[in-house]
């Protein structure tokens, strides 16, 4: 049952036009109901209840959620498409208004949902963000990097930078003006840091980024040469910068549940979840695999489904906190390829890779075969086509394998960017390491999660 729904099309608004089939509406976005349930209820004709309900089924108002058994009797139990519905349509000449009035509905909705079903206290998060995992104190400048759609997540953050004697500053900025930033900049500016966001940089202690997943959706769809040079100017603004703690959270959306073709809600849920799993038990979980992986140099990744890659590592993990890292040497351990010490919901330790040779099967289906460390040749999926951004791939050097600890992701939920840290997840990092301080090539890195893959020491 979804949280709500907005009724705009001409045969429902004519549905509604009798008080019987509201009071009926009303009675099933409460709970499921059977025809003869409501009948008794509201004292009406068994009959004249069934005849209104299937006007309602026809144009998609209510549907029929199950059958059952009852007392010898064939019983079917009805239920509204939503908890909450919303009447009306926009007219005139302002279309848009509509179209944010929607937006702000659905914000609102998530926030409740957020709120009464995943019962998620927000001020609780925000405290624990600023205190126990930024460690914000007094006299401290903070930057809060977010969307409309977490307003209220922010707002508590910057709440709690003051009460710690600090001040936080909020940043706002729609995926579409991102969007046309890309498309409209020439090419050349895109390489240089930004001013602001350079002088930002040489000025803040902390940066929180919560960064809506549309954003993601959307710069896929761009030229990877114009997603290169952008990167290349934000990280040169980061590089002018002092060190500064950060934490970035990537929030789910409906344009990303849509293009990644995942249930939003699944999503949505899973991603508040994650977050409240402790840091306590995900730093125990990946002291765990530390004590695995230090006792071979040399592992194997492989599946009936054809992975077959042998990857070597010189493990040295640094565990701080939240954040577990497992360098070779020539990585920096406090930034990690997000550009941040946290990338959140978190839990996944990482081996940086020395050496990497064979094939792997992505989870989407497609075969990556490796040569001395870089990806040689990609096959698409069988009958499928090949997912955007990956032609990019070839050439490309395999930097590090992630495990995910999360025990709140163990089922898909169809984001990577959640999957990646679900228990036992394996994922393979392709691209370039000179975001966190390398010296491989290509500053873009791509998490592939691979499929039904299981860990073996090699030999």
């Amino acid at each position: 049952m979804r949280d709500w729904a907005s009724i705009e099309r001409v045969e429902q608004l004519r549905a509604l036009a009798h008080p019987l089939r509201l009071e009926l509406l009303k009675r099933l976005t409460a709970a499921e109901a059977t025809v003869g349930e409501l009948a008794r209820e509201l004292g009406e004709a068994h009959a004249r209840v069934f005849y209104h309900i299937k006007e309602l089924e026809k144009t998609g108002l209510v549907r029929l959620v199950r059958e059952a058994t009852v007392r010898g009797i064939r019983e079917k139990y009805y239920q509204a498409i939503a908890r909450t519905l919303f009447v009306g349509q926009c007219f005139g000449k302002a279309p848009d208004v509509a179209l944010l009035a929607r937006q702000t509905v659905d914000d609102e909705m998530l926030r409740w949902r957020r709120q009464q079903v995943l019962e998620i206290d927000t001020g609780r998060l925000a405290r624990e963000l600023v205190t126990e995992r930024l460690e914000v104190g007094a006299g401290d400048r903070v930057l809060i990097e977010g969307d409309r759609s977490q307003a209220d997540l922010m707002e508590a953050l910057a709440l709690h930078c003051r009460l710690v004697g600090g001040e936080a500053v909020i940043s706002s900025l729609s995926a579409e003006y991102l969007t046309r930033l890309l498309r409209e900049l020439p090419a050349d500016q895109l390489k240089e840091p930004p001013p602001f966001t350079a002088f930002l940089m040489r000025e803040i202690d902390c940066l929180i980024s919560i960064h809506p997943a549309a954003a993601e959706a959307k710069l896929r769809e761009m030229a990877p040469e114009r997603l290169e040079a952008a990167t290349e100017g934000e990280l040169a603004a980061w590089r002018q910068g002092r060190a500064f703690r950060s934490v970035k959270l990537f929030s789910p959306s409906r344009a990303w549940a849509h293009w990644a073709g995942a249930d939003f809600l699944s999503v949505y849920d899973a991603f508040w979840q994650a977050l409240l799993v402790p840091p306590e038990e995900l730093e125990a979980e990946a002291r765990k695999w530390q004590a695995r992986l230090s006792g071979s140099p040399v592992w194997r990744l492989q599946s009936p489904n054809g992975s077959d890659h042998q990857v070597a590592n010189d493990l040295r993990m640094v565990i701080d906190r939240t954040q577990f890292f497992a360098s070779v040497g020539r990585l920096r351990p406090w930034r990690d390829h997000h550009l941040a010490n946290l990338t959140l919901p978190d839990g996944s330790v990482t081996i940086g890779l020395d050496q990497a040779v064979g094939q792997v099967v992505s989870a989407d289906g497609a075969m990556l075969k490796i040569d001395n460390g870089r990806v040689v040749e990609i096959t698409a999926p069988a009958g499928g086509a090949m997912a955007p951004g990956w032609s990019g791939l070839v050439g490309k050097a395999v930097v590090f394998i992630s495990i995910g600890l999360n025990r709140a992701l163990t089922t898909p939920s169809g984001d990577r960017r959640l999957d990646r840290v679900g228990r036992g997840r394996l994922c393979l990092g392709i691209g370039g390491n000179e975001a966190y301080g390398g010296r491989i090539g290509g500053p873009l890195a791509y998490d592939l999660i691979l499929s039904d893959v299981v860990l073996k020491q090699d030999g």
